[in-house]
């Protein structure tokens, strides 16, 4: 028998749920039995025990503050450069593309606003959605890179997919391309944020939504203009005898500071040797 902190259990062990086993409110019933050390069965009891599992969402500090999530480095602070803005340049050129992420954990309820507490346990073995909700700016284009799986809806301009963790994980990060279509602002004397509203729900077997499990947050990243610079680089390199006659060779670099669509900050090089 067992009566450390509280009443006395016919149990005496704890016990814990495996996370990602069961949804909230099922039930397993745990038998204990007793024998002799020949085998002969003296006694036996069974509990049923209910699963209390927590939600889906973005962890923060319970302070009624929606503090959002970004998966940082320079996927959260984006240098934007000529190629990448109109002439002017004060917007985000139109038909520019780049990668956002999404991010759930799970998480316990908060009190004052609607993200989590973070917990590597209690984790729902239900499907997990994640619902973004796009900028009137954002368009959405279903061949461009990692964006095949979600599902768009053109009426409420969302995109959603559902999401199967691995048993025993707590969390799961989601990737997407947005191409924009020239009416985000820019600035060059400091970061522009851009939110992307989220809401995560735990879906049932028959695909309707936990309505109880609803979390909202948002995630986001931040750009700036930075003008391209262009740098020449010349060596001259000790004389050479070509043919009978002493040659001094010159080599110049060109570098261009450029962040395409491709790449951010990417170093294109030009290269060329010319003889004296």
């Amino acid at each position: 028998m067992c009566s450390h902190r509280g009443p006395r259990n016919e149990n005496p062990f704890r016990i814990s749920m495996i996370n990602g086993k069961f949804a909230n409110g099922e039930t397993a019933t745990i038998e204990t039995r007793l024998f002799t050390k020949d085998g002969v069965e003296l006694a036996n009891s069974s509990k049923q025990l209910t699963a209390q599992t927590y939600v889906m969402g973005i962890n923060s500090n319970d302070d009624g503050t929606i503090r959002g999530w970004t998966n940082g480095g320079s996927d959260t602070l984006v240098q934007v450069s000529d190629d990448q803005t109109d002439a002017t340049p004060t917007h985000l050129k139109n038909g520019f593309t780049d990668t956002w992420y999404s991010y759930a954990e799970n998480g316990k309820k908060h009190v004052n606003d609607t993200e989590v507490n973070g917990y590597s346990y209690g984790v729902d073995r239900r499907k997990k959605r994640t619902v973004l909700s796009l900028l009137p700016g954002m368009i959405w284009d279903s061949s461009l890179p990692d964006n095949g799986d979600w599902t768009y809806d053109p009426v409420n301009h969302t995109i959603t997919k559902d999401t199967i963790i691995n048993p025993g994980g707590i969390s799961y990060k989601l990737k997407f391309t947005i191409k924009y279509d020239g009416t985000q602002t820019v600035n060059e004397n400091r970061y522009t944020d851009v939110f992307i509203p989220q809401t995560n729900y735990l879906v049932n077997d028959d695909g309707t939504v936990d309505l109880g499990t609803e979390r909202k947050s948002k995630v986001y990243k931040s750009y700036k203009y930075t003008q391209k610079l262009y740098l020449t680089k010349r060596n001259v390199f000790p004389e050479t005898n070509v043919n009978g006659q002493l040659k001094a060779f010159v080599s110049k670099d060109l570098y261009t500071n450029l962040g395409d669509n491709d790449g951010k900050d990417k170093c294109y090089l030009y290269h060329s040797i010319e003889s004296r």
